[in-house]
């Protein structure tokens, strides 16, 4: 039986190749477990390569789990398996599937020719163009051709590119549960979607909500006017009351005084009569 012989290289301190064929390891501490071809260069410290073939893994502490022409190109940059994926950025990932490329960091892509240039940012290509493409920051991308929910089908034609902006188009409309998303229109790049909750319009019943809350505030506001005024009414009334009050009050005092006046010079006459 024909045996091929194998003809690994494991330069690096505390590099290892287990197993495969002309397979490489440069950089310290790295290994490759099989597969041919795959290469761990020298600036790829403490790098894995799991198997597969013509995989490069150039960043420390990068990894290529398998698949076919991959390449971890960044620290700590990882590709899962798939075919010509490339992790360029530090701390991206690329799942699967094939032509993927991240450039920006803690960048994730899967699917068919996604391409992130973004930091922190998603790509989800299941379109067969090859051109899903992620260029801002912070942001999630899908591109496909439709979208199954329970019975109802949504193209995805884009993402607006914004961390709260999401453009879609949909042949029929999107159910889940309650909510249905349809008539999708687009004008000037300005996406009109209408949202059905139930049955009924999420903007009119939205609409409806916020003039009824205007409603409850504007009766609420009046009762505050009008209770104010009565308080307002009350407390003049028992300040007049206090002030009458005290009026009476000083007068009797004034009287008291008067009474004590004449007592004393009654007194005193008393007392001069005596004598």
């Amino acid at each position: 039986m024909y045996k091929r012989q194998t003809t690994n290289n494991a330069t690096g301190v505390y590099s290892v190749v287990a197993g495969g064929t002309s397979n490489t390891v440069l950089g310290e501490g790295g290994a490759i477990l099989g597969g041919e071809q795959n290469r761990a260069d020298d600036t790829a410290d403490h790098s894995v390569i799991g198997g597969g073939w013509y995989n490069t893994a150039w960043g420390s502490y990068s990894t290529v789990v398998g698949g076919m022409a991959n390449k971890a190109t960044a620290n700590y940059a990882a590709v899962l398996g798939g075919y010509s994926n490339k992790a360029n950025g530090r701390f991206s990932t690329v799942v699967g599937g094939a032509q993927n490329t991240i450039q920006g960091r803690y960048g994730t892509a899967f699917g068919f020719g996604a391409r992130i240039t973004g930091d922190y940012s998603v790509a989800m290509a299941f379109d067969a163009s090859g051109s899903c493409e992620v260029d801002t920051d912070n942001t999630l991308g899908i591109c496909a051709d439709s979208v199954r929910v329970s019975s109802c089908t949504v193209l995805l034609l884009a993402w607006c590119g914004t961390r709260m902006c999401v453009c879609l188009a949909f042949r029929q409309s999107v159910c889940f549960g309650a909510v249905v998303v349809s008539k999708m229109l687009a004008v000037g790049g300005v996406v009109l979607v209408q949202v059905l909750f139930n049955g009924n319009d999420l903007v009119d019943l939205t609409s409806r909500r916020g003039r009824q809350l205007a409603e409850a505030h504007s009766t609420a506001a009046d009762a505050l006017k009008s209770d104010y005024g009565h308080l307002a009414s009350t407390v003049q009334e028992l300040q007049k009351l206090q002030s009458d009050q005290q009026a009476r009050l000083d007068k009797a005092l004034a009287r008291a005084e008067e009474y004590l006046q004449l007592r004393r010079e009654v007194a005193t006459m008393r007392q001069s009569v005596s004598e």
